[in-house]
């Protein structure tokens, strides 16, 4: 049986966050997503910037980020990802995308559904804020 290990990061993933995580099996949260009382995820083990209320639930996996360098040493990492790196990460995520597309114009694919999740996850929390009373 295989562990579930949620990885919470701050916003929305890069491609290089993505494909760190699938590499090591784990599965992407966006910490600033969760709101005190929310629902708990089930999982067997959490890392990253896990809120709180996971880290009081579930043991912390001891994974190795040394792979991934900080945000401010390279600001655009979906360029470090080869164009068929970046036409899995779209496949993956069912975005139809012209083959013979520049490299540039896959990465402005991914950073779009990158933001188009974001703005969704954000929309359903927003949606249900307004159920608790």
């Amino acid at each position: 049986m295989n562990k579930k290990t949620l990885w919470f990061i701050a916003g929305v993933a890069s491609a290089l966050q993505i494909d760190f995580a699938r590499r090591n099996a784990l599965t992407i949260r966006d910490s600033t997503a969760y709101r005190d009382g929310d629902l708990i995820e089930k999982a067997d083990a959490v890392c990253g910037e896990a809120p709180s209320a996971y880290l009081d639930k579930y043991d912390v996996a001891d994974i190795d980020f040394s792979g991934l360098e900080s945000s401010d040493d390279k600001p655009d990492k979906q360029t470090e990802l080869t164009s068929k790196q970046i036409k899995a990460l779209l496949a993956e995520r069912g975005i139809e995308f012209n083959a013979n597309a520049s490299k540039a114009e896959l990465v402005k694919l991914l950073e779009e559904s990158q933001q188009a999740e974001k703005q969704g996850a954000d929309a359903n929390i927003n949606a249900g804020e307004g159920d608790k009373e």
